[in-house]
């Protein structure tokens, strides 16, 4: 059965989700803190749907993993885009297709929403990635991209 995608409305959702959020970082070398993600979870949920969705990623038994889209603007863009923020797959549903699945649902909710770009970023070190990206038609920019933070309010 393919993969069905749903917005989390439970507390146990929100349990799941930080749960993945935890393996997720962990893999990818990012810090963690989860009082702080659940936090960020419940601000993203709450300003739904302006400043983007978390979407659970779910097989008939079990939740598979989750992606996140988070919405902006850009001159260069011609108007809002998309970032696919996170996309994150249990070890056992890798492989499978439920990545490109994920992805061609996000390309649905920007095309349900009007956005004609969907951005990503992939870690350097992870070509596998890379690849399915770029079989998905996504393409490498030549520029950096770069951070700063910067005190929250």
């Amino acid at each position: 059965m393919p993969p069905k995608f749903r917005i989390p409305t439970t507390a146990a959702d929100l349990q799941r989700l930080l749960a993945m959020m935890e393996e997720f970082y962990a893999h990818e070398g990012i810090p963690f803190d989860a009082q702080q993600s659940h936090h960020t979870i419940r601000e993203l949920l709450d300003s739904q749907p302006d400043a983007g969705a978390i979407y659970l990623i779910e097989s008939e038994t079990t939740c598979a993993g989750y992606f996140v889209l988070t919405f902006g603007f850009s001159l260069e863009f011609a108007g809002r885009f998309a970032l696919l923020d996170e996309l994150f797959l249990k070890e056992e549903f890798r492989g499978k297709g439920w990545g490109s699945l994920a992805i061609a649902d996000a390309e649905i909710q920007c095309i349900q929403r009007g956005i004609g770009t969907l951005l990503l970023e992939v870690d350097v070190e992870n070509p596998q990635a890379a690849a399915l990206y770029e079989r998905l038609g996504f393409r490498t920019h030549q520029r950096r991209l770069m951070n700063k933070a910067v005190t929250r309010k």
